[in-house]
């Protein structure tokens, strides 16, 4: 399989390992034998942005904008932008130290779901088998997040039908509640006081998802793609696309 699709999706599914209102599974939902063709991106210099990222992309990668992340493309190699982070009294910007290469993550699965793919991720490697008495409550929990979900939509190809842009998102167990109002304290802001707020799981998940603490699972393989679909409309979506040819 491609790596190269794989690596920039997964991610950023594992920035979301920590977050909550995802579909998991303990077991794989899909196989090899669902797995689309493969993927493949067009060499050279890419680009992934937050949506309300401007910037000049003309000018070297190095002079990007914190929220403008780079990645390079030959072949099979994947290469990433590495950085000296600002120190912790902000006096000095954060300083490129040059281009590593990128090891690509393992368990990673793409499966067709009409006009974008199904991305499932193994969070881990396979545990090696304990005792029952050794096994915690955390391990359990892991375990019922072994595999996460997320979708990609290749929508950009060059003449050669190279993938030039790509979206990605989550697959969420459905829309958050609005926040709840509490009351005012001193000291506290009103955006400290809505983040506290916000719930951090649906109270009405997508047909055919159970709602398991923070997260939720699918009933079947159909409700898992009708939540990949119903997901776009809910959540950010991330942006990769092809800048130019060459490192810079």
């Amino acid at each position: 399989m491609n790596q190269a699709l794989r690596i920039v999706a997964l991610s950023a599914i594992l920035l979301g390992l920590s977050g909550c209102n995802m579909v998991v599974s303990a077991e794989p939902w899909f196989t090899a034998a669902d797995a689309a063709p493969a993927p493949v991106l067009r060499d050279g210099l890419w680009l992934s942005t937050e949506p309300d990222c401007r910037f000049d992309d003309a000018k070297p990668a190095e002079q990007w904008p914190d929220c403008a992340d780079s990645f390079f493309v030959r072949g099979e190699e994947r290469w990433s932008m590495h950085w000296d982070d600002t120190d912790a009294r902000g006096k000095r910007s954060r300083t490129f130290t040059g281009w590593k290469p990128v090891d690509p993550f393992s368990g990673g699965l793409f499966v067709a779901n009409g006009d974008h793919l199904i991305v499932q991720f193994q969070t881990k490697e396979e545990p090696v088998a304990s005792p029952p008495d050794t096994v915690d409550e955390g391990a359990a929990e892991a375990d019922s997040r072994a595999y996460l979900y997320g979708a990609s939509r290749p929508n950009q190809l060059d003449v050669e039908g190279k993938i030039t842009a790509f979206e990605i998102w989550f697959i969420q167990c459905g829309p958050l509640p609005e926040p709840k109002p509490s009351p005012r304290r001193k000291g506290r802001s009103r955006r400290d006081e809505a983040e506290e707020a916000t719930e951090s799981v649906t109270d009405r998940p997508f047909p055919g998802l159970i709602v398991v603490d923070n997260d939720c699972t699918a009933e079947s393989a159909a409700a898992l793609r009708r939540a990949a679909v119903l997901s776009e409309a809910i959540g950010n979506k991330d942006s990769s696309r092809w800048v130019r040819a060459g490192w810079h």
